[in-house]
């Protein structure tokens, strides 16, 4: 009787099955293989993966299973050879995510992998999300570390970008990325200033993580919001922003006058359900978030180096203007 139960109650019951169980439930027939086969590998975590010559064998013994494999999140200790072999292996049109780090010679294979589809006459146009730039490698292991050190940390994400196709892999799969996490300072990269550039051509873009890296000079201090309104202003459909702000500045400018620059050069945007904001080192900051997303539903601020009265101010005058419309 079970034979006529429908694969997605089978899938449902083998869900709860161990891995050591569901090689058991290989072996009963080709259709409870199959269907073990996509619990098995749907997702793969390196974090979790033990026996990785095993997968790699799994995979070349048999290439349907890259048909299964909808999520992989990577780690940067892996070998460059073998990271190289296994995205080979693993990847087919039916990928969604690959998440954790990667280094940044491995955006350049992806590429190649990803034409390489494109020339058979398929394509990898279902890839939502890409991994980060290796913080191992760009010598930015979190959003504090070397935050004051602004110059030394550019320097690094600068050196790690040479010779990467970072930016073009981004821009290769905007058609489908839902999540992008980019780094925003003043380059002559052309590969940079082109992702920048088309931020617009994004259509499914939802969530944005912003490295933001302040170089601007102290006697411009709205320059910096300048170039940020630039880039936001493309993303229109935007859900979550992270922003981690790299730099310490001194602006002065008062509340009233800084508002005063906001309503003459931000323009607002409805629909942003939730900001954090990591590392901020002025509060205009938080005002200009408050003004550009009006409607913003949740405001989180994390190792910042500044919470004066004006930063209380700006998010209870948000709150209190938020729970007034819903109300």
């Amino acid at each position: 009787m079970i034979n006529y139960l429908p694969d997605d109650l089978l899938t449902e019951v083998f869900s709860y099955l161990k891995v050591k169980d569901l090689w058991q439930v290989k072996l009963v027939c080709c259709r409870w293989e199959y269907l073990a086969e996509e619990i098995m590998y749907n997702s793969i975590d390196f974090a979790k993966v033990k026996n990785r010559a095993g997968l790699i064998c799994c995979l070349e013994q048999k290439p349907s299973i890259a048909n299964t494999i909808k999520s992989v999140h990577l780690l940067d200790d892996n070998e460059l050879s073998f990271l190289k072999n296994f995205l080979s292996l693993a990847l087919s049109p039916n990928i969604r995510r690959l998440t954790g780090e990667m280094n940044g010679l491995i955006f350049s294979h992806l590429l190649v992998i990803a034409k390489r589809f494109e020339d058979a006459g398929q394509k990898l146009n279902n890839l939502q999300v890409l991994p980060d730039l290796s913080t191992r490698e760009i010598g930015l292991a979190g959003a504090t570390l070397r935050v004051e050190d602004v110059s030394g940390s550019l320097k690094s994400v600068k050196e790690a970008l040479v010779g990467t196709n970072f930016f073009d892999a981004m821009l290769y799969f905007r058609e489908s990325l839902r999540e992008l996490n980019i780094f925003q300072f003043p380059s002559t990269d052309r590969k940079q200033k082109n992702l920048m550039a088309h931020l617009g051509k994004f259509p499914c873009l939802s969530k944005l993580t912003l490295n933001f890296f302040d170089v601007y000079a102290a006697d411009q201090p709205n320059k910096r919001f300048l170039q940020l309104e630039k880039t936001l202003k493309q993303c229109k459909h935007l859900q979550f922003i992270e922003l981690k702000w790299f730099g310490t500045v001194n602006h002065s400018e008062e509340t009233a006058v800084f508002q005063e620059w906001l309503s003459a050069n931000v323009e607002k945007v409805d629909g942003l359900r939730a900001v954090k904001l990591i590392g901020v080192s002025i509060p205009h900051v938080v005002e200009y978030f408050v003004y550009k997303y009006p409607d913003v539903l949740e405001i989180k601020l994390s190792n910042c180096r500044t919470y004066d009265r004006r930063v209380e101010a700006a998010i209870r005058e948000h709150e209190m203007s938020i729970n007034g419309t819903q109300d």
